[in-house]
């Protein structure tokens, strides 16, 4: 088992936390830095527990749902304020491609899309380039064929920009490598991908985690990866070892907790990928959980 530093590159306030809840969250699980963002509704909290964390907890900008085809005015100009106070240190997830879940808001299109190429979306990132801070896409990978040659001609217009691609997209290996092999400007995180369809719902392979529900549109079941990155006996997956291997500077540990449920399951989730985590070379296991976080939010 992992048993050195951890920092959990991405987690989510979507609801008013109890400070001590939190605290108790980071202590049990080992947990030395945590990065932050939230939206509306954990907006407040989120800054209340910066203020009490201090340098343990990296803030992001605000989150929204809201956003279809392209960024509105409104929401470029709040970030844009946002990004004024230094305490914000990257950009929380920008929502390009994100299919309704059985669980939360079901659009006519059963998705969530943003187009890369859009006029917003180039406004918004010249103007985070001033700032060259860490930029969180959120980009699921279903509808790969529209979505790939806006997503990669937006990473090449940037590269002075280092953009987070969380949950690695839900892709399949080899759809990863590709993406890291073209943009080396571009780091993924590893949350979510303990995690294995079974039924409509999506569980680690102890059934100790519960990290949400299935995907409305049965049509995009088989294109993303809804296999986890371990076997059933826990043991991490010879392709996984080789893509993470490959890519050891550029892989993140991080939970993605967000809502209740899977906050409730922090320390599970943890553990479990103190388990995966102990199963990879030590170097490559203290980059990922550790050092490839320091590098990208420039922790001193």
């Amino acid at each position: 088992m992992y048993q050195d530093k951890l920092i959990d590159a991405m987690a989510q306030i979507y609801f008013d936390i109890d400070d001590g809840v939190f605290e108790s969250y980071l202590k049990n699980s080992g947990i030395d830095y945590i990065a932050v963002s939230a939206i509306a509704n954990g907006k407040e909290a989120s800054l209340r527990l910066k203020e009490k964390f201090n340098n343990r907890l990296l803030l992001g900008t605000t989150k929204r749902f809201d956003q279809r085809i392209d960024l509105d005015p409104q929401y470029i100009e709040e970030i844009t304020q946002e990004l004024k106070n230094p305490i914000y240190q990257y950009i929380g997830e920008l929502h390009f491609t994100h299919a309704d879940k059985e669980d939360g808001e079901i659009n006519d299109e059963l998705e969530r899309h943003v187009s890369a190429a859009s006029p917003g979306v180039k406004q918004l990132l010249d103007h985070i380039s001033t700032r060259r801070l860490p930029v969180f896409f959120h980009w699921e990978v279903f509808h790969w064929e529209r979505d790939w040659p806006n997503i990669s001609k937006m990473l090449k217009s940037y590269p002075e920009l280092t953009f987070v691609w969380p949950h690695c997209g839900f892709a399949t290996v080899e759809q990863i490598d590709k993406v890291l092999s073209e943009h080396p400007n571009v780091y993924a995180t590893l949350s979510k991908r303990e995690l294995k369809r079974w039924k409509n719902l999506w569980i680690n392979h102890t059934n100790t985690d519960f990290g949400g529900f299935q995907i409305v549109n049965p049509e995009w079941w088989d294109k993303v990866d809804s296999k986890s990155i371990v076997n059933d006996d826990g043991k991490i997956k010879e392709e996984w070892v080789k893509l993470l291997d490959k890519f050891q500077d550029r892989f993140l540990f991080a939970t993605d907790a967000h809502k209740i449920l899977r906050w409730k399951s922090y320390n599970d989730i943890v553990l479990c990928w103190r388990n995966i985590l102990g199963q990879l070379d030590k170097d490559i296991a203290k980059k990922i959980s550790y050092t490839n976080a320091v590098k990208l939010y420039k922790i001193s």
